[in-house]
C-alpha cells in the first residue's frame, strides 16, 4: 500500500505526493506557491500547474527534478463551495478558524 492510499483511507479527499526524493527547499518552495494559489481560488490541479512553472521560470529551481516529481491524486477539481482543511500537529483546523497564535495558519 503507498502512502497516498493510506491517507485517502483516512479521509483524505486529494493528496500531493513526490515520486522520487526531492530537495528539502524546492519542495517548502513549490508548496509555497501551490498554497498561495490555491487559497488565492484556484482548483488544486490548477494551483500545482501554476506553482510547477514558476518553479521552472527561476534559475535556481530550474531543472525538473526540483518540481516534476509531484503529482496529485484524488480529488483534484476542488469544489470551491467546500471547506478546505488543513491538518495542523494533531488538529484540523478549517481555513476560516483562527489559529491560536491570532493569525491565519496558512499565512
Amino acid at each position: 500500500m503507498s502512502i497516498v492510499r493510506g491517507f485517502m483511507y483516512a479521509g483524505a479527499t486529494s493528496v500531493i505526493a513526490s515520486s522520487w526524493k526531492v530537495d528539502d527547499e524546492a519542495t517548502a518552495e513549490l508548496m509555497e506557491r501551490f498554497y498561495r494559489r490555491l487559497f488565492g481560488g484556484n482548483t488544486p490541479a490548477a494551483s500545482l500547474r501554476e506553482a510547477e512553472i514558476s518553479m521552472y521560470e527561476t534559475r535556481r529551481f530550474h531543472d525538473p527534478y526540483y518540481w516534476a516529481g509531484f503529482e496529485l491524486q484524488g480529488d483534484w477539481s476542488w469544489n470551491g463551495a467546500r471547506r478546505l482543511s488543513i491538518n495542523i500537529g494533531s488538529r484540523a483546523r478549517s481555513r476560516e478558524e483562527p489559529s491560536d497564535r491570532g493569525r491565519a495558519p496558512w499565512r
